[in-house]
């Protein structure tokens, strides 16, 4: 879902990163579909990792992952998601997920409401009745 170009590709990195990792200045997104932008802290290092998920089963992979490290996930929307003209990148604070349909219902911080589906109105739903909290 990410892409770059070889051009952005940083290469004096190769002798001090972690082997298998490429680095680059840039990426893209291609797609008009909701991503996450994942803070890793582990407590007893200074410094942290941004990892660029694009599903929430990712996230949710990285959170059953991270034990000791503190998560922060922000959700990155398109305008059809969060009712907008823009895209944002909000704190995720909750996700739910309808049994039946499978659409998700994200709450971002300030409690705003927005779901996966531009057909429905997110704010105001019933999260108890056919939705499981996932996040």
């Amino acid at each position: 879902m990410f892409e770059t170009v070889d051009s952005a590709e940083i290469r004096y990195l190769e002798p001090i990163g972690i082997p298998g990792v490429r680095v680059w200045t840039f990426t893209g997104h291609g797609l008009n579909l909701p991503w996450f932008h994942v803070s890793l802290q582990r407590q007893d290092v200074a410094y942290g990792r941004v990892i660029f998920a694009s599903s929430l089963a990712q996230v949710l992979q990285l959170k059953e992952q991270c034990g000791s490290e503190s998560l922060d996930v922000l959700l990155v929307s398109p305008p059809y998601v969060n009712g907008t003209q823009h895209w944002r990148m909000e704190l995720l604070r909750e996700a739910w997920t309808a049994r039946e349909s499978g659409n998700t219902v994200y709450i971002v911080q300030g409690r705003r409401h927005y779901s996966d589906d531009p057909d429905q109105e997110a704010f105001g739903l019933e999260l108890t009745n056919g939705y499981e909290r996932v996040f």
